[in-house]
């Protein structure tokens, strides 16, 4: 007896494959999801502050052992630079050097070369955390792949310690305290900028510019998280008297780095 095409050409008609645009946002396939605020003048991002202090601590928790071993790793190296270049400077009081203008420019250039060699372990511990923020695997070296990116990022330092202190030369000499916070202020807000060097490939231009358009139109969560992690940083450091340095010192840069993951609008694995 011939089959009758009819009963499967009727269950052909409905199609197999259902248009998943219709049934799922894109957001519901993406991983890491998290609630984003209002947008709003000032957190264009939409950025919730107690959502990215609740990140910062699920992602250190869960990296504790990396996090511990950089900052530890970070302090000694460098507690030697500033061992050997307080050394130099001692050995350049000796009588053997009997010019005190030799003395004086030798003496500059062993604090010049601490600066630049501070600078690249900063650096190089930004990139190192900011790994472990977006959820990737961080490695010892990235600790020592500053690369091209350090001396950008050293032009920068220059500007901040600059700008810092310019604005303490003007409060001392006018007796007027509060002359030094703008120092202080345009230096955090210049700090993204190593950020941005090390997320993108460009220039200290670039990255100054796309650092000040990303803290203006973020200037209320940014207000609140960055100066949040300076002092918490200061403060905890003061109280434990520095022992529990390697302790907050990765978990405020951690915050410091989701924060830009968020200003940036990029998810921050956890």
């Amino acid at each position: 007896m011939p089959l009758t095409p009819s009963s499967s050409a009727a269950a052909t008609t409905a199609p197999l494959v259902e248009d998943f645009e219709d049934r799922f946002d894109d957001e519901d396939l993406a991983p890491q999801r998290y609630h984003r605020g209002a947008r709003v003048p000032g957190n264009a991002a939409g950025i919730g502050v107690v959502e990215v202090i609740e990140t910062t601590c699920r992602i250190y928790f869960k990296n504790i052992v990396a996090c511990l071993i950089g900052a530890v790793l970070l302090a000694v190296c460098a507690g030697v630079a500033v061992g050997v270049a307080m050394a130099a400077v001692l050995g350049l009081s000796s009588p053997a050097i009997s010019d005190p203008e030799t003395k004086r420019i030798m003496t500059y250039g062993v604090y010049v070369l601490l600066f630049a060699l501070v600078v690249w372990l900063h650096v190089g511990f930004l990139a190192y955390m900011l790994n472990i923020a977006r959820g990737e695997k961080s490695q010892i070296s990235d600790l020592f792949s500053a690369g091209v990116v350090w001396v950008q990022a050293l032009m920068l330092s220059a500007l901040q310690a600059g700008l810092i202190a310019g604005c303490a030369f003007g409060a001392a000499e006018l007796s007027a305290p509060i002359l030094y916070l703008p120092g202080v202020v345009a230096a955090l807000l210049l700090e993204p900028a190593k950020l941005v060097l090390l997320d993108r490939d460009t220039g200290v231009i670039d990255a100054v510019a796309s650092a000040a358009r990303l803290a203006a139109s973020n200037i209320l969560p940014v207000g609140a998280l960055f100066p949040l992690g300076v002092v918490g940083l200061a403060l905890t450091c003061f109280i434990t008297f520095g022992i529990g340095a390697p302790i907050f010192v990765p978990f405020f840069t951690l915050l410091y780095a989701v924060t830009f993951l968020r200003v940036t609008e990029q998810r921050a694995g956890e």
